[in-house]
């Protein structure tokens, strides 16, 4: 096996990165050849991040970002300076075999509601046991919903167990996707959503 980007690795203060961003450029920037875990130490992480085009020696090699305690109320991910210009805490594209758990998104500001922005060429994502927190508002504009995907085709990708609470929605999936695509959207806990779940 060659050598590479692979293991486990601590985001946070004190960590093996300091930032979600300082770790992404890494995975971003380096050839994964093997299964890669981020485990977040407990705190509160003000970073907007694009995961895009993961070089892999293998194809498939998961990637993982969880809480390291696994309680997703100990890791709060969100974005202060969100718009609707950027309206996104992370945003996939061009990635495949990824998994976010037990991490809690909050949205941060008034201005811009999403939290996880599903893009072009994205497939085998994996979002469970999570908190969700969008912005308590009335409004139906699909800006506020918590999970959202624009017109892309989408494959095998799976939300299960999580809490949505406020936004517009609690996950939009406007997709293209061909015959045999798969989404298993299973037991989430829906709560207080503007428009629906």
């Amino acid at each position: 096996e060659p050598e590479g980007f692979k293991g486990i690795f601590t985001i946070g203060d004190g960590g093996d990165f300091p930032t979600i961003s300082s770790a992404v450029a890494t995975l971003t920037d380096t050839i994964v050849t093997g299964a890669v875990t981020f485990e977040i130490l407990p705190g509160i992480y003000d970073e907007q991040v694009i995961i895009d085009s993961i070089s892999r020696a293998y194809f498939g090699s998961p990637i993982v970002f969880q809480s390291q305690s696994g309680n997703p109320e100990d890791v709060i991910w969100g974005y202060s300076m969100q718009s609707v210009s950027s309206n996104y805490v992370v945003l996939l594209q061009n990635v495949s075999h990824l998994t976010f758990r037990n991490l809690s998104f909050k949205a941060l500001n008034q201005s811009a509601g999403r939290l996880i922005g599903l893009g072009i060429n994205t497939s085998n994502i994996n979002i469970e046991n999570n908190i969700f927190t969008g912005i308590n508002i009335s409004s139906f504009s699909t800006g506020y919903a918590i999970i959202n995907s624009g017109d892309v085709a989408l494959d095998s990708i799976s939300i299960l167990n999580n809490k949505f609470e406020f936004g517009s929605f609690a996950i939009r999936l406007y997709c293209n996707s061909v015959t045999g695509s798969v989404v298993v959207v299973q037991n989430n806990d829906c709560v207080s959503q503007s428009n629906r779940s």
